[in-house]
């Protein structure tokens, strides 16, 4: 039984450990050139969110107003109008 209780333990700390490795380069990718980031948005967050097994969704907000969002869901396309 610990033994299992351990692989679910060394499981969920390997997805946490990878999703963070791989938003800490995301946030790299947006901080080197933040034009690049909002110009190719659909591409970049497409991969990452492709790789990432626990993020569900992601955000860009210069000046601490969300202008860029992936993916756009129905209520989302709603708010852009």
């Amino acid at each position: 039984m610990r033994h299992k209780l351990n692989l679910v333990r060394y499981n969920i700390e390997a997805n946490i450990y990878r999703d963070t490795y791989l938003a800490d380069s995301f946030a790299s990718v947006v901080a080197l050139d933040p034009q690049f980031a909002m110009n190719n948005w659909s591409l970049i967050s497409e991969q990452f969110l492709g790789k990432a097994n626990l993020v569900r969704n992601i955000g860009l907000a210069p000046d601490d107003i969300i202008s860029h969002l992936y993916p756009l869901y129905r209520i989302n396309l709603k708010m852009q109008a």
